[in-house]
């Protein structure tokens, strides 16, 4: 049966769930539905399994990562007294976060962190050379792209430099705490003995 009239009211229904979370990402945001169209072309889908790691801290960066559909965990690598390797869950990511960014400007860059799927996921690749290509074949998608890269950037930086500052209030004031106990202790013990 042939339909005579469509929902007029729905949204774009063409538009794929793809191009729905690229465009509802930061860095693609301000593209154009052509524009998303070309990065839908050029990205790499991939599955990972839960448990299965994306990479791992030390490794050469690529790309970002989109979380299409899943979670991931991100894990500081760190080595303990004993020299052994632990893993400190920093955060987890959910279906519309991504990861990775750093790698789109920093060639040859390291990974700075271990992140592993939390359940079965889908992720989709967004690397360095696809970047490269697309500024060489639409200049102002390209730089679209790195100003919101470079916005990403300039605000996480900002955060973690918020973070170290609060850690280093916490560590004065840590200090300035045992000082005085240690002042109080040896108080205690110099009136104890004489």
């Amino acid at each position: 049966m042939k339909v005579l009239w469509e929902n007029l009211f729905r949204k774009n229904s063409s538009q794929s769930k793809i191009a729905h979370l690229l465009k509802e990402t930061i860095i693609f945001t301000d593209l154009k539905n052509h524009e998303i169209e070309t990065i839908e072309k050029i990205i790499n889908p991939r599955s990972f399994r839960a448990g299965e790691t994306v990479f791992r801290q030390g490794d050469g960066g690529v790309g970002m990562y989109l979380i299409a559909s899943g979670s991931v965990n991100i894990f500081l690598d760190e080595a303990s007294e004993n020299q052994e390797m632990k893993q400190s869950l920093i955060t987890r990511l959910f279906t519309g976060d991504f990861f990775g960014e750093s790698a789109l400007v920093i060639e040859g860059g390291k990974r700075s962190a271990t992140v592993v799927a939390r359940e079965d996921s889908e992720l989709l690749g967004f690397f360095y050379p696809d970047l490269l290509q697309l500024i060489k074949s639409n200049p102002t998608a390209g730089n679209k792209i790195l100003f919101r890269l470079g916005e990403v950037l300039g605000t996480r930086l900002r955060e973690t430099n918020k973070q170290i500052i609060s850690l280093i209030s916490e560590n004065e004031n840590l200090k300035k705490e045992l000082g005085r106990k240690g002042n109080d202790e040896t108080h205690y013990s110099k009136s104890y003995f004489t």
